[in-house]
């Protein structure tokens, strides 16, 4: 779409970006059973790399739904897309693309979270561990031109 969303438009966006984030984790293989990822977060990073005005990840579900996690997109494993070959959609969440700044001096961080349920083989200690991790980059700055007050990145 031209506003830069996947799906949707204004407070019910879904942003390119986080749909290519989504597409390259499913073809990655990132070297573990997809099923065991739990959830994955791309968002707009605060100051100390985390969603909204937060100092914490949100819990499933609370992307984009409660007020304290605005501008975030969150994808689940379902086994059934893609004729059964499973693919990642999202859940909730939304970021609004025309909000996005990728112009200088401070261009926005987007960050990306991920929550795995990793299996205990011997179950000694559990059935099972949840592990997550996080990581924060800065976007690229655009062109001086495309910053204009006249443009529209």
């Amino acid at each position: 779409a031209g506003n830069g969303c996947v799906q949707g438009s204004g407070s019910t966006c879904v942003p390119s970006l986080a749909v290519a984030a989504a597409n390259a984790m499913d073809k990655a293989g990132v070297g573990l059973p997809k099923g065991t990822i739990d959830s994955f977060i791309v968002y707009k990073a605060n100051s100390n790399g985390f969603p909204g005005t937060g100092t914490t990840m949100p819990a499933r579900g609370q992307c984009g739904v409660s007020a304290s996690y605005p501008n975030c997109v969150e994808f689940i494993w379902d086994q059934t897309q893609n004729l059964g070959a499973g693919g990642f959609v999202r859940s909730n969440g939304f970021w609004n693309s025309s909000q996005i700044n990728a112009c200088l001096p401070t261009p926005d961080q987007v960050g990306v979270f991920m929550r795995v349920n990793h299996p205990f083989m011997t179950r000694m200690f559990g059935a099972t561990i949840t592990v997550s991790d996080r990581a924060v980059m800065r976007f690229e700055p655009l062109a001086a031109n495309a910053c204009a007050a006249n443009q529209h990145p």
